[in-house]
């Protein structure tokens, strides 16, 4: 949440990028056990559910201890 704060004081403000959500997971989730949980994933559009599908996915190559949950509707 750090670096969401130190953007937030940048002229203009803006939100983290994906990058640097994804450093920041894998440092936190290196150090202690984490959950990461994504709700209703079928809302996503398919054709951008891949990006944050691959960030998942690296960091639980780099955090072998997260554990990530994602729900979504039957019909998905």
């Amino acid at each position: 949440m750090e670096a969401y704060e130190d953007q937030k004081a940048v002229i203009g403000g803006r939100a983290p990028r994906l990058s640097d959500m994804v450093k920041m997971l894998q440092t936190t989730s290196s150090q202690n056990r984490t959950f990461i949980c994504i709700d209703a994933l079928d809302e996503c559009a398919a054709e951008y559910r891949v990006k944050p599908l691959d960030s998942l996915d690296q960091i639980a190559q780099k955090s072998p201890s997260t554990r990530i949950f994602a729900t979504r509707r039957p019909h998905f």
